[in-house]
């Protein structure tokens, strides 16, 4: 047994120590990527549902845009009738 049988066990071992690593890691990654694709889905449907709820929301506070900008106009010509008719007295 000489230095060179030593070296190629040391190689030999760290070759199967090194497949054994990536078989690990490609596992890990494997049940990674199924949760994250799990997760990913369920946010794109969080998302849209989010979507949906602000759309709905805004159709249905659109028509009291029009009535609280009448009632806005109707204030002020209000104000400025009762401030026009202070100053011609």
């Amino acid at each position: 047994m000489d230095l060179a049988w030593f070296r190629d066990l040391i190689i030999t071992i760290a070759g199967f120590v090194f497949i054994v690593v990536l078989i690990v890691a490609a596992i890990m990654s494997l049940r990674l990527y199924g949760k994250a694709t799990v997760v990913l889905e369920e946010l794109k449907r969080t998302s849209m549902l989010a979507h949906d709820t602000a759309e709905r929301v805004h159709d249905g506070i659109k028509p009291m845009f029009a009535i609280l900008a009448m009632i806005q106009g109707l204030r002020e010509g209000y104000e400025r009738s009762g401030s026009h008719h202070k100053h011609r007295r």
